[in-house]
C-alpha cells in the first residue's frame, strides 16, 4: 500500500510545515514536515526550503514507514487504517512502532483493541502525557476507526 493524499495531508496537519529549519523538542534541525536535518541544532548554512521541496522530503520520508508497515503487518488492512499506521510511525518513528502492541493486535485480529494501543504513544520522553499527542492519537484513531 501507499500513503494517500488524505494521509499526507492528515500527517501535515499535526506535524505542521515549516519552510525555515528550527530546532524541534529535542533541538534537532527540523524542517519542512518534521524533515530531520541533523541531530543537532540549526546552522546558519540551512536554508529555507519551497513547499514543494517540504512535501518531497516528506514523501521521501514517509517511504520508511510504508516499507516497515509493510513488513510488521502481515493481515490486508484498509486505506485508513493504513494512513493512520503512518501518521503513528512518522510521529513515533519507526523503532517505536515496530515496538507497540499494535502490529500485532492487528496481525491476530484484535481490531478492537488498537485504540487503546494507540492512546499509548502520548508521552514525551520524560513520561509525562502531552495534550497534543493525546489529540493526534484520537485523531489517528477515528482515522483507523473508518470505514473506506
Amino acid at each position: 500500500m501507499q500513503l494517500s493524499d488524505q494521509g499526507a495531508a492528515f500527517i501535515a496537519s499535526f506535524e505542521g510545515i515549516k519552510l525555515v529549519p528550527y530546532n524541534d523538542s529535542n533541538g534537532w534541525a527540523t524542517v519542512g514536515i518534521g524533515h530531520l536535518i541533523r541531530k543537532g541544532p540549526v546552522l546558519p548554512t540551512d536554508l529555507p526550503i519551497t513547499l514543494a521541496q517540504a512535501y518531497d522530503l516528506f514523501r521521501q520520508d514517509a517511504k520508511i514507514e510504508i516499507s516497515i508497515i509493510g513488513i510488521y503487518v502481515k493481515v490486508p488492512i484498509n486505506q485508513n487504517q493504513f494512513d493512520a499506521l503512518c501518521s503513528l510511525s512518522y510521529n513515533i518513528g519507526v523503532g517505536n512502532f515496530m515496538r507497540s502492541p499494535i502490529p500485532s493486535l492487528i496481525n491476530s485480529g484484535q481490531l478492537d483493541q488498537v485504540p487503546a494501543a494507540f492512546l499509548i504513544h502520548n508521552k514525551d520522553a520524560k513520561g509525562n502525557i502531552l495534550r497534543g499527542l493525546t489529540r493526534r492519537r484520537e485523531a489517528e484513531v477515528a482515522v483507523f476507526n473508518k470505514l473506506s
